[in-house]
């Protein structure tokens, strides 16, 4: 499951985890950056890029610090 919504301190903190799996919201403003939820309920900050034309993902960290996605993508 990924959706694609402008990430707000809102919508991760209200973002709910799924029994069973782990999914992305991705950002709208900013390509390849997202937040995963874990099943667990922890979250993760992720940035998706190509290098020699493959796909990775990035892991940047939890969001533990109250900074708004816009600082943190610049």
């Amino acid at each position: 499951m990924s959706n694609t919504l402008k990430l707000n301190g809102k919508i991760i903190r209200e973002a709910e985890p799924v029994q069973g799996r782990d999914y992305l919201i991705f950002d709208t403003e900013v390509t390849g950056f997202a937040i995963r939820i874990y099943r667990s309920g922890s979250r993760s900050f992720t940035f998706d890029y190509r290098f020699n034309g493959r796909q990775r993902r990035y892991r940047i960290g939890p969001p533990s610090v109250p900074i708004s996605v816009r600082q943190l993508t610049g």
